[in-house]
């Protein structure tokens, strides 16, 4: 080949593919030429890297800026989707359970845990007492408080009935019964202390007796009361406050009404009536304060009272 040949004229290669020099300084692989980069042109290659034929060059700084931002994406959109699946929006707190949650946060700030409401006080066993002509009765417990007694008596001749403690002294002051002939009424007692007690009865028929000893937390707000004998109304409930109490009796004995609490204690020191024979007023009652109350009627004759 001459010097100034570019290709080999027996295979067509180039010239510096193929030329060899006879000197050993000369046998050794000839480089590719450099290609030629436009004047001007950077070149961001570091010292001793070849260049790659044919790739654009990156810039480190772009990559790590594109790297960053990618993360804060994937966090944000990891962020919403947890929040998604949780049932709430994101940024939300989670919602706390009503109850041991409240509790524990009143504990913390100091306040104090509201108290349980007291269970109502379970009401004794009815008493339930039966004979004929004069007897006292077996014991019997009663316990302090309200107690009723309903009676029934079928005889002709006196029906005296009268309330003993454990020491024979009367529970009653004015006796649970004293009438003549049949009867069928109810008398409310005071206990003043729990223990045995007994009835002492004086009869000439058969008769009865049923005890209850009433224990309520709430009545209802009765105003309007009637019956043609002794009795104990039912319980009812009454504001505080200032009351007028219409009452009439058509019966020619006694006439005897009173206001109790709940627990047979006087609401009225000198009671609302005591008189004789048929009658028809109106008394004024004071009440301290809201409660459970009953009349205690004495009569031998129709009866009624309203209370407004």
């Amino acid at each position: 080949m001459r010097e100034d040949d570019r290709f080999c004229p027996g295979c067509g290669r180039p010239a510096h593919e193929t030329a060899r020099v006879a000197t050993p300084e000369a046998d050794v692989q000839v480089p590719p030429q450099p290609q030629q980069r436009a004047a001007g042109t950077p070149s961001f290659a570091p010292a001793g890297a070849a260049p790659q034929a044919g790739g654009r060059r990156r810039n480190p700084w772009l990559v790590g800026c594109l790297a960053v931002v990618g993360i804060l994406l994937l966090v944000t959109l990891l962020g919403t989707c947890g929040a998604l699946l949780g049932g709430g929006n994101a940024g939300e707190e989670p919602r706390r359970e009503q109850g041991s949650g409240q509790q524990a946060q009143g504990q913390a700030d100091g306040q104090p845990e509201p108290e349980p409401e007291p269970e109502p006080e379970p009401q004794p066993e009815r008493i339930t007492l039966s004979g004929s002509g004069p007897e006292a009765t077996r014991p019997f417990e009663l316990e302090p408080g309200l107690s009723v007694f309903f009676m029934a008596h079928e005889g002709s001749s006196n029906f005296i009935v009268d309330l003993l403690d454990e020491d024979g002294n009367s529970a009653a002051p004015m006796g649970l019964a004293n009438v003549i002939g049949g009867f069928s009424g109810s008398t409310p007692v005071q206990i003043q202390r729990g223990g045995q007690y007994l009835l002492d009865v004086q009869a000439d028929g058969r008769w009865q007796f049923i005890i209850l000893q009433p224990r309520v937390q709430d009545a209802p707000d009765t105003r309007r009361f009637s019956d043609d004998s002794p009795a104990a109304t039912s319980l009812f409930r009454l504001s505080g406050g200032l009351h007028r109490v219409e009452l009439t009796h058509e019966g020619d004995g006694n006439f005897i009404v009173d206001l109790l609490d709940e627990n047979g204690a006087s609401a009225v020191p000198m009671g609302l009536v005591n008189e004789i024979g048929p009658f028809e007023g109106s008394r004024a009652v004071r009440v301290p304060e809201d409660g459970i109350f009953l009349f205690s009627v004495e009569a031998d004759g129709p009866w009624t009272i309203t209370v407004e």
